[in-house]
């Protein structure tokens, strides 16, 4: 085999190795954001959802983010009289950052 077949074959299994990466992230990504999506309240109101739940549905981001618009915008409070919500949206924006920092790395 020469130089060039092994090359073309090295290159070949590192396109497939990014389609497969690709294919993982883009699964993962679904798996977090459609259960986000469906119980934050963006469709239909979370409010529906069992009393169980609530607890779970109250921290998630896009929660803290929509009932913050819907406050601001329909209501028409401040962003201080949602501190509550802005406080969690800030704990996911750091929590995000931290997770990142510790598992993203240049290489």
């Amino acid at each position: 085999m020469t130089s060039e077949a092994k090359s073309k074959k090295v290159d070949n299994a590192r396109k497939l190795c990014g389609f497969v990466n690709l294919i993982y992230a883009q699964s993962s990504i679904n798996l977090v954001m459609m259960p986000m999506w469906l119980l934050s309240g963006t469709f239909f109101s979370s409010e529906r959802f069992p009393a169980f739940l609530q607890p779970f549905i109250k921290v998630l981001p896009l929660t803290a983010l929509n009932d913050a618009l819907r406050a601001v915008m329909n209501e028409g409070t401040t962003l201080a009289d949602n501190v509550t919500l802005l406080c969690v949206l800030l704990a996911w924006a750091v929590l995000s950052f931290i997770i990142a920092l510790k598992v993203f790395r240049w290489q």
